[in-house]
């Protein structure tokens, strides 16, 4: 408002959807931040990333996600008010998180499809993905992809933990559906599309492919 940013500079940033949750006194109901979020829009924000990861109630609570307090209905209050209030939002969705059953995933995918016609981008990763600081990280709980490397200086190899791998074996067979298909899919969509090879999909259509490879893996007519 003072002149010293252009008008036309637009913000983004990246936080979790229990940031804008206003919890309800007494037991009651929880509510959006209106202020929050209307304040955000008048200072020029434009995108907001969200860390949902899940739409499952059960993996919401499980360690690896680890979103104390956070529901569902919470994360839709909190895209609702986003739409309502014209803020872009992005949904971040980990396909694969370790403790996941297929009927949360299934769960997931569906609640997303709910909001595949609002101004939203989908976002995905097929596997939770391993980081230093991150509860998980120095667990011993959960089975990990590594990569071994040499300490230029000492000498010695290196474990670095790249991601989970998930408990469910049906959940594993996925993972490598996803591994081994996600670029034949892509390609197959931009055939049936009429879209040249070379088109760069934007990511809301490289997670639909993937939701795709899902649904054909778990046999769901429905969501496929």
């Amino acid at each position: 408002n003072k002149g010293e940013i252009s008008q036309e500079v637009k913000f983004s940033c990246q936080t979790r959807a229990g940031n804008f949750v206003i919890k309800g006194k007494n037991g009651g109901a929880n509510s959006l931040n209106h202020n929050l979020v209307k304040t955000m829009k008048n200072a020029g924000f434009h995108n907001v990333s969200l860390g949902v990861e899940s739409f499952s109630e059960r993996l919401m609570k499980v360690p690896s996600i680890n979103k104390a307090g956070m529901t569902a209905e919470n994360c839709k209050i909190v895209l609702e008010g986003f739409f309502e209030h014209g803020l872009y939002v992005t949904i971040n969705l980990i396909l694969l998180i370790p403790e996941s059953e297929p009927e949360d995933l299934l769960n997931t995918l569906y609640t997303a499809m709910e909001y595949i016609d609002q101004p939203v981008q989908i976002s995905t990763s097929n596997v939770m993905r391993m980081f230093p600081g991150a509860p998980i990280y120095s667990s011993n709980d959960y089975t990990t992809i590594d990569v071994n490397m040499k300490n230029e200086m000492n000498g010695k190899n290196i474990r670095i933990p790249v991601y989970c791998e998930p408990q469910n074996e049906i959940m594993r067979g996925l993972l490598k559906v996803l591994e081994t298909q996600e670029e034949h899919e892509v390609k197959l969509f931009k055939t049936e599309k009429g879209l040249d090879q070379n088109y760069m999909a934007p990511r809301v259509v490289i997670s639909l492919c993937l939701f795709r490879l899902v649904a054909k893996y778990l046999k769901d007519e429905k969501l496929l």
